[in-house]
C-alpha cells in the first residue's frame, strides 16, 4: 500500500466516525483563458451548460433558472458545474478570467467534498470539491476548489 492509500484510509476512518464525506484520490486539471470581450464570456456560459450561479452588478443569478439573455448584465464572477467539469468566471482588470476545471478519478491529489448553505435560498446547498497535493515541504496542501453543483438540504448531488 503506497502513502496515498494509507493516508486516505487513515483520514477516512476519522471522517467516518464523525459522519463526514470520505477523501478520494483524484486529479484536477485547470485551464485558464482570458478575454476582454464580454460576448465570449456569455458564449462560453451558454455552451458550457450545467447549473451554477452568476454575480452581476445588482444581484446573484442561479442558473439554469435565468429568464432572458445575459447581454444586458455585467458579470462580475460566477461558477457553473456540468458533471465532472466546472467553469469559474472572475472579472479582472483586463476583462475576465475563465477557469475550466475537470476532475478525473485517481491520481496523486486528494479531494474533499464540502457543502455550504446558499445565501439565496436556505434550502439549497452549494457543493465544492477541494483538492490537496503534496507541497514543497512534503506536507499535503490545498491548492484549488471547484464548484461541483447544487443539492437540496439533506440530499445528494
Amino acid at each position: 500500500m503506497d502513502w496515498r492509500c494509507t493516508l486516505i484510509h487513515t483520514i477516512n476512518d476519522i471522517l467516518g466516525k464523525a459522519g463526514l464525506a470520505p477523501v478520494k484520490a483524484a486529479t484536477l486539471s485547470i485551464e485558464k483563458t482570458e478575454t476582454a470581450d464580454w460576448r465570449q464570456v456569455q458564449s462560453r456560459i451558454s455552451s458550457f451548460g450545467g447549473a451554477g450561479w452568476l454575480c452581476v452588478t445588482d444581484k446573484i443569478l442561479l442558473l439554469p433558472q435565468v429568464n432572458g439573455p445575459l447581454a444586458d448584465m455585467t458579470i462580475l464572477s460566477g461558477e457553473l458545474s456540468n458533471g465532472s467539469a466546472s467553469l469559474h468566471i472572475r472579472q479582472s482588470s483586463s476583462g475576465w478570467e475563465l477557469y475550466e476545471m475537470t476532475r478525473y478519478d485517481g491520481g496523486e491529489q486528494l479531494m474533499v467534498e464540502e457543502s455550504f448553505i446558499s445565501t439565496q435560498d436556505k434550502d439549497i446547498l452549494l457543493t465544492y470539491e477541494t483538492y490537496w497535493k503534496k507541497g514543497g515541504s512534503g506536507a499535503m496542501e490545498p491548492f484549488a476548489s471547484r464548484f461541483a453543483g447544487f443539492s437540496d438540504k439533506g440530499g445528494t448531488n
